[in-house]
């Protein structure tokens, strides 16, 4: 699954994993506290923000654009790609804490806080979702996402993209590329 991050998260979470507790931090929390994973890297470029020109200063610069590799000088902007262990999801249609489950409309997502999934039902000892699925449904209707609420236990980034956004508008004035 695809991760999109801002710049200024990036080393970070290279260093560390991702990290629930920061969830929100950069475009909200919908479907809980959790690390917000995409299947489409249409949803996953939301998140993130321009990377427009090289500073040799610049500690990600310094250790992403070395003598192999160089910075374009255009606007890049990074995705994670992530190896995740969903487990046992839950999943929903509906935003916010009111969330019910698609598969038992009775069931809470949330039955106490946004931070914790409900528990499964008849399975003994009791043990919560591992994940949840929010599919397409009123309001987001164009993208799944995948909420993780223990991300270091269940997501390894695995490859970092660093990629420039083409304006299909630009490109369709131009022709096809050949």
């Amino acid at each position: 699954l695809l991760h999109g991050i801002p710049r200024s998260s990036l080393l970070t979470v290279l260093a560390n994993g991702l990290n629930e507790r920061f969830s929100g931090t950069h475009a909200g929390a919908a479907f809980g506290n959790g690390a917000y994973l995409a299947e489409d890297l249409g949803k996953a470029d939301q998140y993130v923000d321009a990377d427009a020109n090289y500073d040799p200063a610049s500690d990600l610069h310094q250790r992403l654009y070395g003598r192999s590799y160089r910075h374009p000088g255009t606007a890049l902007h990074y995705a994670l790609v992530c190896r995740v262990a969903l487990g046992h999801p839950i999943r929903t249609k509906d935003a916010g804490a009111l969330a019910r489950s698609c598969d038992d409309p009775n069931e809470r997502v949330f039955p106490v806080n946004v931070r914790e999934l409900a528990p499964v039902p008849n399975v003994a000892p009791p043990m919560h979702y591992h994940s949840l699925i929010a599919e397409k449904g009123p309001g987001h209707d164009r993208y799944r996402e995948f909420v993780i609420f223990h991300a270091s236990d269940y997501i390894c980034p695995e490859y970092l993209i660093a990629y420039h956004r083409e304006n299909s508008s630009a490109q369709a004035s131009r022709g096809p590329s050949r």
